[in-house]
């Protein structure tokens, strides 16, 4: 399920802007991937049991609960990251764009799939 919550203070320049999923109740992914029609902006993957309401500038994702599992750019159209939740479910995992392409103001996520071990 999509949920759309403040996850950074909306004065200024951000250091990111995310887009988290659901699991409920939980899931020990193994990978998550991304599908997008851009390339070349970097993304970070976090993983959490709760969601806090606001994120205050000041605060780190780490700070607020987020566990980071994965990082990279993303070269691909369907981009995928493999986790290491060390066998651990997480209800929310996060995708976080830490840097936009290069001459690009925006970045669209098509979908974001979890995979668990069978």
């Amino acid at each position: 399920s999509y949920s759309d919550h403040k996850l950074a203070n909306a004065e200024g320049p951000k250091d990111g802007v995310g887009i988290y999923v659901d699991a409920r109740p939980g899931v020990a992914a193994v990978s998550l991937t991304v599908q997008t029609a851009e390339t070349g902006w970097r993304a970070e993957i976090y993983a959490a049991d709760s969601v806090p309401e606001d994120l205050e500038r000041d605060t780190s994702l780490t700070q607020a609960g987020w566990r980071r599992l994965a990082s990279g750019t993303v070269t691909r159209r369907e981009q995928r990251f493999r986790l290491d939740t060390g066998g651990r479910s997480h209800r929310y995992y996060l995708v976080w764009i830490s840097q936009l392409p290069p001459d690009q103001v925006r970045v669209e996520i098509d979908e974001v799939a979890l995979e668990r071990r069978r």
